[in-house]
């Protein structure tokens, strides 16, 4: 990535202790550059020590000091309160993850001369492959606050990237993500209640993702200023839960024990695979299906 700087270029993460957000801290630290994140936790408890950790207190003008300190070329915004379904006590957390804490850190930089953004959003965006259509409360938050963030970007001059992404996948997920369910159930030979199995599932390996938001950052220092852009981050490979299923017992030579149609399918269930409009450019993904899912299995305890 060009900067204009002699020495490496500097990245802000929020949500960097999230799955994605762990991953992508290593990737860029790899990559060579500086990097600073966000925490509401204790800042001493990382076992990340490339990393220059940043407690926050709440306030935006915590995010203001952090933000006028570090001077970064690029914010990473990852962080979000995650929820398929809600009740009254996850209104708040949502919100405040999903809007106001972005909100929060677009008016740090805006303070501190900070304008080159890249955040993430879902493919839950856009339930059925619709323009846009809300899987669930989170995707609207996500939708919310994408719309701030052009917002800052057509009064402020901001040049901003928000990456929609498909299912993220990988070993060392802790997430109770259905694909980790499935590993889990091969690994252990344990039955499972499925759904009729028809709905699509679209994958990319945790590894990729991290490559995605590298390349937008570097797309966006050839972008003008008050540019907001919207890309897909998809395997363009979307399969049926069906179609998963058998993979995983291709790739792992052993039968899944699973009792399809146990469960009834969600409401608003994906029957229809997404499709982004507009891909990001430059991008694909490099790791295969069948290496991404003999390694997430071998992480979850798979032997020959």
């Amino acid at each position: 990535m060009r900067t204009g700087r002699p020495d490496a270029p500097v990245a802000l993460i929020t949500g960097a202790t999230g799955y994605l957000g762990r991953h992508l801290l290593r990737h860029l630290c790899d990559g060579g550059w500086q990097v600073h994140a966000l925490t509401r936790s204790d800042p001493a408890a990382s076992n990340e020590q490339a990393v220059h950790w940043h407690a926050l207190d709440g306030s935006t003008e915590r995010v203001c000091e952090i933000l006028t300190a570090t001077m970064p070329d690029v914010v990473f915004h990852l962080a979000a309160e995650v929820r398929s379904s809600h009740g009254v006590a996850d209104i708040t957390p949502m919100v405040s993850a999903g809007v106001l804490f972005g909100t929060q850190v677009l008016e740090a930089m805006r303070q501190s001369g900070v304008t080159q953004i890249v955040n993430a959003g879902t493919y839950w965006q856009h339930h059925d492959n619709q323009p846009y259509s809300a899987y669930c409360l989170y995707a609207a938050l996500k939708q919310a606050f994408a719309d701030v963030l052009r917002a800052y970007a057509d009064l402020y001059g901001f040049k901003a990237v928000t990456l929609e992404l498909a299912d993220i996948y990988g070993p060392d997920d802790s997430r109770p993500k259905l694909i980790n369910q499935l590993a889990d159930a091969l690994v252990n030979d344990a039955q499972i209640d499925l759904s009729p199995g028809e709905q699509y599932i679209d994958l990319v390996h945790v590894d990729d993702v991290c490559s995605a938001f590298a390349a937008a950052a570097d797309a966006l220092c050839a972008g003008a200023p008050g540019t907001f852009q919207c890309f897909g981050v998809s395997s363009a490979r979307a399969m049926t839960l069906r179609t998963l299923a058998e993979r995983l017992e291709t790739v792992s030579a052993r039968h899944l024990r699973a009792n399809w149609g146990a469960r009834s399918y969600r409401p608003r269930e994906t029957m229809q695979a997404w499709r982004p409009t507009t891909p990001l450019p430059g991008w694909s993904p490099r790791v295969s299906l069948e290496a991404g899912l003999l390694s997430l299995l071998t992480a979850r305890g798979l032997r020959a």
